[in-house]
């Protein structure tokens, strides 16, 4: 399904054509906390990064990378082993710098290697795009489009007073989005930005 159906059938649950603008904010609401709670296999992108190759260490800005969320892993093209993050008080440890290790500062993402590298490969989170009727898909409509519906429709109850159907949309919608994206979820704890 896609934005305009989804939000159609979101309208059907609550019998309230009045409040589409709202529905389709609930959905987008839906859509991004949903993202923003989990990390799923689906929103992982796999990019490649140039850098100095005559440099141990160095710094990538996370900012040329859309609806960055958090680092995945970090790979440089001449180990077989993405580096090890670490917080940026831990690079230094008696009194050495660690080597093939990243962490992330501000906006940055620091990195040290053993070994000069030409290029860093990088996976990242994102967040989810904000959806309207021309920018109307995202994976989550595909997989779950009825609990995104659910879920929409239980903020809209919600709003009017009507708390035992936004309870009840909400527990039905959320276990159904559970159930049917558990598979998805990424097991591998990334790196806060």
């Amino acid at each position: 399904m896609n934005f305009q159906e989804v939000t159609a059938l979101a309208v059907d649950i609550t019998g309230r054509p009045d409040k589409v603008v709202q529905i389709r904010a609930a959905v987008n609401a839906t859509i991004s906390r949903l993202i923003m709670k989990n990390n799923f296999v689906n929103d992982v992108i796999d990019t490649t990064v140039n850098i100095d190759s005559t440099v141990y260490t160095g710094e990538v800005s996370l900012t040329q990378f859309t609806r960055f969320k958090s680092v995945k892993y970090v790979r440089p093209n001449t180990i077989k082993k993405c580096l090890d993050p670490v917080s940026m008080e831990k690079v230094f440890s008696n009194n050495a710098v660690r080597k093939d290790v990243f962490y992330v500062a501000g906006t940055n993402l620091v990195w040290v290697v053993g070994i000069v590298a030409q290029t860093l490969e990088i996976g990242y989170y994102t967040y989810a795009p904000r959806l309207d009727n021309t920018s109307n898909t995202h994976w989550l409509l595909d997989i779950v489009p009825d609990a995104i519906a659910e879920l929409a429709a239980s903020k809209i109850f919600k709003s009017v007073g009507d708390d035992n159907s936004a309870a009840a949309y909400a527990t039905s919608g959320f276990t159904a989005f559970q159930e049917a994206t558990a598979h998805l979820l990424d097991r591998v704890a990334p790196v806060s930005a």
